[in-house]
C-alpha cells in the first residue's frame, strides 16, 4: 500500500498492489461455498410462479439464455395465483439473520415492483399501508420487540389504536406497527407481466411440461416430462414450489407444504372504507377495484397438498377476524357465504427463510462431514461442499414470497455469473440450502 494523488478532487488516495502470484486466502466455511455455473447460456428454468419469473429477469439482464418448463398450462396457476397479495417485512425485534434478511428484502421489493410497473408490466397494486395489529398479549409483546429497533419511519411505526384506525379508515380495534411503504398486489397478474417481459427479452417459455425425472448426463442434464417429452440443458435451475420434493435430488430437504386457502367476499358499505392491508391472526385486503372483493385469509394446512375448496376453511377464515377484532361492527360484513375462494399450496421452511443457492448432495455431504468438528479442530483442510454440478433452486418461500422472492432471486442470478453476491456472509449462509445439515453436522449432531 502506498499514498498518492487523489482522484478528482480529491488530495489524496491509497493504492495498493496484489502480485499475480499470491496465494489465495483459504476459504473460512467451505461448507456453505456456493459455486458458478459451468455456463450461463444454456440454463433450464423448471417452475411458472413469482420465484420464477423474477429469476428468469435477474438472469437476462446479466446476458443468460434461459428456457422455463412450467408444469400448467399459464403462469401463476399454483401459489402465486392469488388476486392479493400483502406485502410487508417478517420482522421479529431480535436483530438477527431473519429480520436482517427481510428488513433489505422489503425495500428492495418495492423498488424493483415500482420499476416493473414503469417498463409497462401491467398488474393490480395499491401501496396503501399495511397495518398489523396487537390484538392480544402474545401478539402485543412480539410488536414490542420488533418495535424496540429503531426502525425509520418510513420503514415502520408504532401507532395506536387511534392512528392505525384514521389510517385504515375503520376503527381498527387495537394499535400496533404500521408498514408505510407496504401494501398489495395481484401475485397472478405480476407473475404473468413479468414473464411476457422475460419473453421480450428473449426467454423462451414452454408450458403444459411437468418435470418427472432429472437425470445428470456427459456435459448437463436430461429433464424428462410428464407426457413423454425430454430435453438436455447444461445448466438447470429448480424453482416449482412444493413440487421440488418429488424429485430425489431434492427428498431430504427440509421443506414442506402449506395448504392455503383464501377466501374472496364481496364488499360492502362498512367493510368498503378499508384503506389498508390489515393483517392480525390472518389478514384482510382493502377491495380490489377490479374485482370488488376483499381478500380474507389465508388457512394453514401443514403437509396437505389437495387444492379442493373447503367449506371448514371457509368458515375459519371468518371466524379469525371476528376473533381477533370482536368489538368492532363493521367486521360483521365479511361474508364468506358465496364460496367464492382459491387453494394453494406453498413450500415452507422451519425458519422461515428461503433456499437460494446450488443443489445440495445429501449424501455425500453426510459422508463428506461426518467428523466435521474433529476434522476442525485438527486444522485439516475442510472440502467444499458438495452440490450436484450445475443443479440450482430457489424454493422454501414460505407465504413470504413477495417479500423474499425478488432479493433471492437476485443473489442467486449473481451466483450463476460469478458475480459478488448482494448480501453478508451470514445471510448467505442462512439461505443456503444445505444450512440445517451444516448446522447439526458442525456440533457434531446425527441429521
Amino acid at each position: 500500500m502506498e499514498r498518492t494523488k487523489g482522484f478528482g478532487q480529491k488530495r489524496e488516495m491509497l493504492v495498493g498492489t496484489l502480485p499475480a502470484d499470491s496465494a489465495l486466502t483459504p476459504d473460512p466455511t467451505p461448507w456453505l461455498h456456493r459455486p458458478a455455473a459451468g455456463t450461463t447460456q444454456d440454463i433450464a428454468l423448471v417452475g411458472g410462479g413469482i420465484a420464477s419469473a423474477l429469476t428468469a429477469l435477474a438472469l437476462l439482464r446479466r446476458g443468460a439464455n434461459v428456457t422455463l418448463y412450467c408444469a400448467d398450462d399459464e403462469a401463476a396457476a399454483g401459489a402465486s395465483g392469488n388476486r392479493q397479495g400483502a406485502l410487508y417485512p417478517l420482522l421479529n425485534g431480535r436483530g438477527d439473520v431473519l429480520e436482517r434478511f427481510f428488513s433489505a428484502a422489503f425495500p428492495f421489493a418495492r423498488r424493483l415492483y415500482d420499476t416493473l410497473a414503469d417498463r409497462g408490466v401491467a398488474f393490480e397494486h395499491r401501496w396503501c399501508g399495511v397495518s398489523q395489529l396487537a390484538y392480544d398479549e402474545k401478539s402485543a409483546a412480539k410488536i414490542g420487540n420488533m418495535l424496540a429497533t429503531d426502525w425509520p419511519e418510513a420503514f415502520a411505526f408504532a401507532a395506536d389504536r387511534d392512528t392505525l384506525s384514521r389510517l385504515c379508515s375503520v376503527d381498527s380495534g387495537f394499535g400496533g406497527i404500521n408498514y408505510p411503504q407496504g401494501g398489495w398486489l395481484c401475485p397472478a397478474e405480476l407473475t404473468r407481466g413479468a414473464l411476457e417481459l422475460a419473453q421480450r427479452q428473449g426467454l423462451s417459455c414452454h408450458y403444459r411440461h411437468r418435470l418427472s425425472a432429472l437425470t445428470a448426463e456427459f456435459g448437463g442434464w436430461r429433464l424428462d416430462f410428464s407426457h413423454g417429452a425430454s430435453r438436455q440443458h447444461q445448466v438447470v435451475l429448480l424453482a416449482n414450489g412444493h413440487q421440488l420434493a418429488a424429485l430425489p435430488q431434492c427428498a431430504e430437504l427440509p421443506m414442506y407444504a402449506v395448504r392455503g386457502q383464501v377466501s374472496h367476499i364481496p364488499t360492502a358499505p362498512a367493510l368498503g372504507q378499508l384503506q389498508q392491508v390489515l393483517c392480525y391472526e390472518g389478514y384482510l385486503t382493502p377491495v380490489s377495484p377490479q374485482h370488488q372483493q376483499h381478500c380474507i385469509g389465508a388457512s394453514y394446512q401443514r403437509g396437505v397438498t389437495d387444492t379442493a375448496y373447503s367449506e371448514q376453511e371457509q368458515q375459519e377464515n371468518r371466524a379469525r377476524l371476528l376473533r381477533c377484532l370482536p368489538q368492532q361492527a363493521w367486521t360483521q360484513q365479511a361474508d364468506v357465504s358465496g364460496g367464492q375462494a382459491r387453494c394453494g399450496v406453498r413450500s415452507a421452511t422451519r425458519d422461515h427463510l428461503p433456499m437460494a443457492g446450488a443443489l445440495p448432495d445429501y449424501r455425500q455431504t453426510l459422508a463428506q462431514y461426518q467428523n466435521l468438528p474433529q476434522r476442525r479442530q485438527r486444522g485439516e483442510v475442510i472440502e467444499q461442499a458438495p452440490v450436484y454440478p450445475n443443479l440450482f433452486m430457489l424454493g422454501g418461500l414460505g407465504s413470504r414470497g413477495l417479500c423474499s422472492a425478488p432479493l433471492a432471486a437476485e443473489i442467486l442470478a449473481a451466483q450463476l455469473f460469478g458475480e459478488p453476491l448482494p448480501a453478508d456472509a451470514e445471510v448467505l449462509a442462512a439461505l443456503n440450502p444445505n444450512r440445517m445439515w451444516v448446522r447439526k453436522l458442525l456440533k457434531g449432531r446425527p441429521l
